[in-house]
């Protein structure tokens, strides 16, 4: 197996997660919530979080700002000025709540030609995903999923950059330029990533090939007469 193709987009733009309407397409998009002919509920595999994606991602907000939410309304002498739920705040203000990587492995001629292998892709992926929190752990993942309905079997990761350390509002708060930075957009998504995918690809389908090999039969042992 040579070298594969790689990619891994996060959401940006048109497809950037600033609202609780963005966020419950994705959740439609990523878990199949929807009848289709083209895809299929069973043919996708949840790696991380559960099926109420839109949860997944508040559970993460109250996990990781209770603390900072407490301290900061703790300061504000004006009612007015406190904050009640800090997702709903955030969905509010049209900046990036969440993200989501998508990460594929493999294009479309490699697939056409290796589709009996789509399955160890779920090995795969859960190893970039353990890679992913290795590299980003102020990416708090809330959500990861591998469509196998497609072309190509690929990974949807939906998570909250966490950013630390503000004098202004909260001390930490969601913060997607303090997490996907330019040196983290080239170096490790890209560079880091590509090499662990090729890596784990290798390894994990040489491994599988292995256990997957028909063992020899064994001899009959002659009997007495």
């Amino acid at each position: 197996m040579g070298e594969i193709s790689f990619s891994n987009h996060i959401s940006n733009k048109k497809s950037a997660i600033n609202s609780k309407t963005k966020l419950a397409g994705v959740a439609k998009h990523n878990l199949r919530k929807y009848h289709s002919q083209d895809y299929s509920r069973d043919n996708i595999t949840l790696l991380y979080g559960t099926a109420n994606l839109m949860q997944d991602v508040k559970n993460v907000y109250n996990k990781e700002f209770e603390a900072a939410l407490y301290e900061y309304n703790a300061r504000q002498a004006r009612p007015e000025r406190r904050i009640g739920d800090y997702f709903e705040h955030v969905s509010e203000t049209e900046q990036d709540m969440a993200v989501e990587v998508i990460i594929q492995c493999g294009d479309k001629k490699f697939w056409e030609q290796n589709s009996g292998d789509k399955i160890f892709m779920k090995q795969v992926y859960k190893q970039l995903l353990l890679k992913l929190q290795e590299y980003l752990p102020d990416f708090k993942i809330a959500n990861a999923v591998v469509h196998f309905d497609e072309a190509s079997p690929h990974m949807h990761v939906v998570g909250v950059p966490v950013g630390r350390g503000f004098k202004r509002g909260l001390s930490t708060k969601v913060s997607k330029r303090s997490v996907f930075t330019p040196q983290v957009l080239s170096e490790v998504l890209q560079d880091k990533m590509r090499a662990d995918a090729n890596h784990y690809m290798k390894a994990i389908f040489q491994q599988e090939v292995r256990n997957f090999a028909v063992p020899r039969k064994r001899k009959r042992a002659k009997t007495m007469t």
